[in-house]
């Protein structure tokens, strides 16, 4: 099916600044009617600093310019979803997923959908999330979460689409529902922008970007930039062992024991629910 995407993106001596520490400097580039990218780069390349950037989100020097069709329904999806209780404060902390109260008092996926506009049960049906409806948000998993985050830029009916890390977290199966899916939103018009590792770059972008300590390294099609990855993977040799010096660590001063940890017939259990069983060490 040929896509309908009008999505032009032109970035012009994009800089941000954090004090005295330049997170980005200088970047440029152009995307072209139909493109898609994925941005990628070490940890601390300013990855996250330019998608922010692009979706209005922080203050930055330089021009970034979108086609008027566009302007203004870009829409970013973050990497971790800040949970809200029902008195809209958001101090919340992971581990209250397993307290009872505080899950009573965290918003539900359909309360939490309901603040957008849009046909939320269409939204909650197209992502397969249907069973979520009435579940606390703070007790969805990472897979469940990414979704409901989907489904609530969805509500939003973007033009272009600017996630962080979405794969992060994601079992395999879920992975593999999100790149369907990024393919069915480029079918119908929305341009992505990804923020991602080199080895998580779905079918759906056409160019790769890459990025280090906040400097634009190259831009390249996404079929180049498999290759040119492919190949360094190659060329790096794996770091001869020093037997010597392994031999002498194993050969430590610890007395001899059986086990370091034991478990046995261990049960962890929310309400109905199990989280975990095993027997260990036997």
């Amino acid at each position: 099916m040929e896509t309908k995407n009008e999505f032009i993106t032109r970035v012009d001596n994009v800089s941000v600044q954090k004090g005295n520490t330049a997170v980005l400097d200088d970047i440029s580039f152009q995307l072209q009617k139909g493109d898609h990218l994925a941005i990628t780069g070490p940890s601390g390349s300013g990855k996250t600093t330019l998608g922010l950037a692009l979706a209005g989100k922080i203050f930055y020097k330089g021009k970034i310019e979108f086609a008027d069709a566009i302007q203004q329904n870009i829409v970013w999806v973050e990497q971790q979803h800040h949970f809200k209780n029902r008195f809209n404060t958001t101090d919340l902390y992971y581990q209250q997923r397993f307290n009872s109260y505080d899950s009573e008092e965290t918003q539900t996926v359909l309360e939490s959908l309901q603040g957008n506009s849009g046909d939320v049960e269409m939204v909650l049906r197209r992502m397969r999330i249907e069973y979520l409806r009435n579940k606390p948000l703070i007790q969805l998993s990472n897979g469940e979460n990414k979704k409901m985050q989907i489904a609530a830029a969805l509500l939003l009916q973007p033009s272009v689409l600017i996630m962080d890390q979405p794969f992060i977290g994601l079992d395999t199966e879920t992975r593999k529902y999100l790149q369907d899916l990024l393919d069915e939103l480029v079918q119908q018009g929305i341009g992505i922008i990804l923020i991602t590792t080199p080895d998580e770059i779905p079918a759906c972008v056409t160019k790769v970007m890459v990025l280090e300590k906040g400097k634009l390294i190259s831009v390249d099609s996404r079929d180049k930039f498999l290759e040119n990855f492919s190949n360094q993977k190659k060329a790096i040799k794996p770091s001869s062992i020093n037997r010597e010096k392994l031999e002498e660590l194993s050969s430590s001063a610890f007395e001899d024991f059986r086990f370091a940890i034991r478990m046995n017939n261990i049960n962890v259990q929310y309400g109905e629910r199990k989280y975990y069983r095993a027997l260990i060490g036997k």
